[in-house]
């Protein structure tokens, strides 16, 4: 159930920045971090963790096929759905993989052999190989 935990913390870091980010103010204070002189930073990476991501990630590793994990897996699929705000049609996919895998699936998602789609792959340097 830490992971659980970790994503209700990801939920309302969220909520949170996005609340502070329509406040127009690029200085207000992160007031999920309890200190009041940290600022959020909202670029892609490198990010910071919340503290309880380290622990979870020094947990021992469970089985995909445990019934532990199965459980925590089915739900956070559904805390996902509630992150995208998607309802019960929208079926959410947790990739464990880099960036490249979630691009492969959307181009594969996108591109019908029955329709004979086409499509143009170019390589864009070390990360597209």
């Amino acid at each position: 159930m830490q992971a659980l935990s970790i994503v209700d913390n990801i939920i309302r870091n969220l909520d949170e920045g996005l609340k502070m980010s329509s406040m127009g103010d690029e200085k207000k204070q992160d007031s999920s971090s309890g200190s009041k002189n940290k600022t959020l930073l909202m670029i892609p990476g490198p990010i910071e963790f919340d503290p309880s991501v380290y622990t979870a990630l020094a947990r021992k590793t469970v089985s995909h096929v445990a019934p532990s994990f199965i459980n925590e897996f089915g739900e956070a699929l559904d805390r996902f759905r509630l992150i995208i705000k998607g309802n019960e049609d929208v079926e959410p996919f947790i990739l464990s993989g880099g960036g490249s895998l979630g691009w492969d699936c959307i181009v594969t998602g996108l591109c019908e052999s029955e329709l004979k789609d086409r499509a143009l792959i170019l390589n864009g340097g070390y990360f597209s190989d």
